[in-house]
């Protein structure tokens, strides 16, 4: 009797699913798509792990040079690949909001600007964190940005002259300036658990991308059976006791120091309004981890890329370089905000880096009424990803666009390109708030390193293995191999 009852109750949900999706798919007939499969759709493209299913739909989304759809049982998505497209998008926040999929990173990050919707909490919030992050304050960063950069270098000095993935010497680095510019916390022992919460971060990353692309790992009962909740709940735990130490010690210390900058956890503690603190213990607790969450992971990124990327264009690093050498101080090398003005080429190079490797490779979002981009209808409820990664490698928009040029970011070539054809943070009213402060460490650590080591890398880019997760999660390291530059003028 069971089983019957099972076996019927089953039928019936298939039956549902399939023709809820059959009456949304109809609404999106014009939507080019690849062939499917009866009742499973494109199921085959969101099995095996990350890696492969990021294969998999960047050769379905390089064949669509403006959107593709592809479904799964109850999962419908539109990929979005057009900058006029995403144009539309991302500045109607009426009819358009954060993607519902984002929840999946709550457990852990809860509702932080990261993975709430956008109402007036949201907005309130975002202004105030947005305070301790403004250009004039990041300015004041550059004593943390110079000194941890000078440890890393110290520390790849010891390691020249043989091939190593130079992942974690980046994560490392950037998660110490991150803890003390922006958690205004810069003790030992903290320092000594920084790999745990990067393995914990990174842990996370990919439980919720998982259940973002594999909609059967969504319910809780499937994450327990898998083993994956007793992860979780360890990492959540690990993260809870982080969180703590940090909030602490700052309540603690914070009036015996004299910062000459606005420190973000103190934002959170100091946001007052008529009815009290506008934030929560839970509530700082959660932006803390989001911003270790998405800070650490987008400069680590972007700078390994950066570095394999210079190994195999000899020809770009040694114009970076004779570009720094010669406009950096030469008897001191401490970057200052002002001297990165003068890195005009420099800019470029982060600018093409995150145009092939965007911080967040995929937005998010959902349709909260029928939305018309130029002409295609995109019904109430239909869930859209924006594909960065492929928006900057449009063809319509870049003549080579899967070459590391950085002159791809000359002033006339800007001005011929759509506004929306580098939005590698993404942008309207959910726009990375931590941009200005990535990309200043961002140039502050490549400057230096290429002061101070050529690199060279052997992969080439059509090798590379890397996964879609909140940012692009490289699975074969960042493997280079660095000579020491004896003619370096300043160190």
């Amino acid at each position: 009797m069971f089983t019957l009852l099972f076996f019927t109750s089953l039928v019936t949900l298939i039956i549902y699913i399939t023709v809820n999706h059959k009456r949304k798919w109809k609404a999106l007939d014009n939507i080019p798509s690849p062939p499917t499969y009866p009742i499973i759709g494109h199921l085959p493209v969101f099995i095996g792990s990350m890696e492969e299913v990021t294969h998999k739909l960047r050769i379905i989304l390089n064949f669509h040079d403006r959107m593709v759809k592809v479904w799964s049982g109850p999962f419908n998505l539109v990929f979005i690949n057009n900058p006029k497209d995403a144009e539309i998008i991302l500045k109607n926040s009426k009819d358009i909001d954060k993607s519902p999929d984002y929840k999946y990173w709550k457990s852990l990050v809860g509702e932080s600007l990261f993975t709430s919707v956008t109402d007036s909490r949201y907005k309130r919030n975002k202004k105030l964190i947005l305070a301790s992050l403004t250009l004039n304050n990041v300015k004041e960063f550059f004593d943390s940005f110079n000194k941890h950069t000078d440890n890393l270098i110290s520390t790849l000095n010891k390691k020249t002259g043989r091939e190593f993935n130079i992942g974690d010497d980046l994560s490392m680095c950037s998660m110490n300036i991150l803890l003390e510019t922006v958690l205004g916390y810069s003790k030992e022992d903290l320092r000594k658990d920084a790999k745990a919460i990067m393995d914990s971060v990174d842990r996370f990353a990919k439980y919720g991308a998982e259940k973002v692309l594999k909609y059967w790992l969504r319910p809780y009962f499937v994450t327990w059976l898998l083993g994956y909740q007793k992860k979780i709940n360890k990492d959540c735990a690990f993260m809870e006791n982080i969180t703590s130490q940090i909030i602490n010690e700052r309540s603690k210390n914070r009036k015996q120091n004299e910062d000459k900058f606005t420190v973000f956890i103190d934002t959170l503690l100091d946001a007052r309004d008529e009815n009290g603190p506008c934030f929560s213990l839970k509530e700082i607790k959660d932006e803390i981890i989001t911003i270790i969450f998405a800070g650490q992971d987008t400069v680590t990124t972007a700078l390994g890329f950066s570095l394999c990327l210079l190994g195999r264009h000899k020809n770009v690093q040694d114009k970076l370089y004779e570009e720094t050498v010669t406009k950096l101080d030469k008897d001191d090398c401490y970057i200052t905000y002002d001297s990165l003005k003068d890195l005009e080429y420099l800019g470029r190079v982060v600018q093409e880096t995150l145009r092939l490797y965007p911080s967040a490779p995929v937005v998010g979002k959902v349709a909260l009424n029928d939305i018309d981009l130029d002409g295609q209808i995109i019904p109430k409820d239909t869930k859209m990803a924006i594909s960065l990664y492929h928006l900057q490698r449009n063809r319509n928009n870049y003549t080579n666009p899967n070459v590391f040029d950085p002159d791809n970011f000359l002033p006339e070539k800007i001005n011929s390109r759509h506004p929306y054809s580098y939005i590698p943070f993404s942008s309207g009213n959910r726009a990375c708030i931590g941009q200005t402060y990535s990309v200043l460490l961002l140039k502050v650590i490549l400057a230096k390193i290429i002061l101070n080591f050529k690199i060279h890398s052997k992969k080439p880019e059509e090798d590379y293995k890397f996964a879609f997760e909140p940012t692009v999660k490289r699975k074969d390291g960042f493997l280079v191999t660095l000579e020491p530059r004896n003619n370096k003028t300043c160190s």
